[in-house]
């Protein structure tokens, strides 16, 4: 009787804990995730993303994005990965229900709310928290919801940052194929480099200074370059420098200043293509700093160009002048 007792009193707390585990776990297993449809990328006009300090807006202007009042031109890179991002969200699991926001980095004085609009329709809405341990999911809250969730990738990098890393750092920009002369100009002394028709091969001729060696792979070119005494350039050698001014970008903007306010430059790049000079202006580095300011006839706004930039460029000049290593043209 007494063995029977206690088997009863065993069973019914085995039924008691399976009761309480189905019951748990099932609020957990059979808890509904937020869903997220598709939005339309096109439809988007605007994309706000506030920090506990400021709120940035980028503003969708024909194809180009702009951002805050100021409309600095936004990378495309950086927008389309934006945009990806808002549509591709999302929730994997839920994180907590305790309230415990400052946790996930999602109080108030922590969290990121990102939001998007088609015109002035709001179409998606999130905060965004810190990366998870993983680094595959960041932890994220809803609007009108308590809980915690994961979201499915590292989402900060590729919505939070400065605004330099948001901005369109292209500061020169042109066709190589189109340019027939460049110049370099350094205070007295100036370099011009000239396009011309390719010369009719002379045998005879053993006057010109380096020629690239010819094989069954080297293209023919319908033009060389030549320097101001008519000397013919190595064809590569110029064409590096016309690929290193193009496509340029800046190490950062300059906000303290304007264009106008920049004097007295140490060094001067252009290209011309027979209608349109493209200009690129260095000026002396401040002391106790790593860049250099310049400005670009193809950028409103003054901006920084790294040391390593800047060597490159000597590098490259040096090279089409047939200079020794040694032979600096300093800045």
């Amino acid at each position: 009787m007494k063995i029977t007792k206690e088997y009863a009193i065993l069973f019914s707390v085995i039924i008691a804990c399976i009761l309480y585990l189905s019951l748990h776990s099932g609020d957990r297993t059979h808890f509904e995730l937020p869903e997220f449809g598709d939005i339309d990328k096109d439809a988007v006009t605007s994309i706000e993303i506030c920090t506990p300090d400021k709120c940035t807006v980028l503003n969708k202007s024909g194809d180009e994005w702009l951002i805050g009042d100021e409309k600095y031109p936004a990378d495309e890179d950086v927008t389309r990965r934006m945009l990806n991002v808002i549509n591709d969200l999302k929730v994997t699991s839920m994180a907590s229900a305790s309230g415990n926001y400052k946790r996930y980095n999602l109080s108030d004085d922590q969290a990121n709310i990102i939001r998007a609009f088609a015109r002035n329709k709001l179409i998606r809405e999130f905060t965004l928290g810190k990366v998870a341990s993983t680094r595959q999911h960041s932890f994220i809250k809803l609007p009108d919801d308590q809980n915690v969730y994961y979201a499915r990738g590292h989402l900060k990098p590729l919505l939070v940052m400065p605004l330099d890393r948001m901005r369109n750092r292209e500061i020169l920009s042109f066709d190589t194929a189109a340019i027939t002369q460049v110049a370099v100009l350094q205070g007295d002394e100036s370099h011009i480099f000239t396009r011309r028709s390719a010369p009719v091969p002379d045998d005879e001729d053993a006057t010109r200074k380096e020629v690239e060696p010819e094989t069954e792979n080297t293209p023919k070119s319908e033009f060389s370059w030549f320097d101001e005494k008519g000397t013919e350039l190595v064809l590569s050698k110029a064409q590096k420098l016309l690929n290193q001014l193009s496509k340029m970008n800046c190490t950062e903007y300059i906000y303290d200043k304007t264009k106008d306010e920049l004097t007295d430059s140490i060094k001067v790049f252009k290209a011309m293509d027979g209608e349109k000079e493209y200009t690129l202006s260095i000026f002396e580095k401040p002391e106790q700093s790593a860049t250099y300011p310049a400005v670009s006839s193809e950028n409103p706004y003054p901006f920084t160009l790294s040391k390593m930039q800047i060597e490159t460029l000597e590098e490259v000049v040096r090279d089409v002048l047939g200079l020794e290593e040694e032979v600096k043209l300093e800045f």
